[in-house]
């Protein structure tokens, strides 16, 4: 969390020297602070919206939202919910939809879509602007202490901005472009103490911590290799 945040981390970085943000931070200046600069310019306009969640124990939060005592009150909800569709149980969900068909492309089908349904969205226009989010965020995120790191992060964190950007050609035709960035800070591998409180609850986090990093590595070797056609990535270990 240090080098991908900041210090504590990065509970306060409005308040932190710049020296000591993390990349979050830094990729968050260097980004708004170019396309601000060119819209000062004239070049172009964008909008920008900044979103931020924790994976913890293979479930999704909106850190914007959600407590750790939240947490645990919303897993009660889930697993005491009779009805699978029960609206009272709004844990976040990954769907998956096609993306809308183009009348000039091909019959192929185009690439599916991957989102959180249920995740807070807000308008960014300055980094000041995602600090705040990141600030907010992390302040809501699983941490325990550990033998090197009194704020050990428990979770997986995700920033993801998307940006709409509008510029005009040298020919003068208006050009729409979409993106969309993750920027993420992975909770640390760690083995578990031999003398711990609430083991039951710790044994699950680190599982739960061993096994995505290992599903992960499993994802990249794959990507790396020039002869393996198919890439793990709904591989459950």
């Amino acid at each position: 969390s240090y080098t991908m945040v900041g210090p504590n981390g990065g509970v306060d970085l409005t308040k932190t020297d710049k020296s000591l943000w993390g990349i979050l931070p830094r990729a968050s200046e260097f980004l708004m602070g170019y396309l601000n600069e060119k819209v000062n310019e004239g070049t172009m306009t964008f909008e920008a919206k900044a979103s931020f969640l924790q994976i913890y124990n293979e479930n999704l939060y909106d850190l914007l939202k959600d407590s750790g005592p939240m947490i645990e009150e919303r897993l009660i909800e889930t697993r005491n919910a009779t009805d699978r569709d029960n609206k009272d149980s709004d844990l976040l969900r990954i769907r998956e939809v096609p993306k809308p068909r183009s009348k000039l492309a091909s019959t192929k089908e185009l690439p599916k879509e991957v989102y959180v349904s249920g995740l807070s969205e807000f308008r960014v226009q300055t980094s000041e602007d995602i600090l705040r989010i990141v600030t907010v965020g992390t302040q809501n995120r699983i941490t325990r202490s550990t033998d090197f790191n009194a704020t050990s992060s428990r979770s997986h964190a995700l920033l993801q901005l998307t940006f709409e950007i509008e510029s005009v050609s040298p020919t003068g035709q208006t050009l729409i472009s979409k993106s969309k960035l993750n920027l993420i800070d992975l909770a640390g591998s760690e083995k578990l103490p031999i003398y711990t409180e609430n083991t039951t609850k710790h044994v699950r986090e680190l599982s739960n911590i061993n096994k995505s990093l290992s599903a992960l590595g499993n994802v990249i070797a794959a990507l790396a290799s020039t002869t393996r056609s198919h890439i793990p990535y709904r591989q459950v270990i």
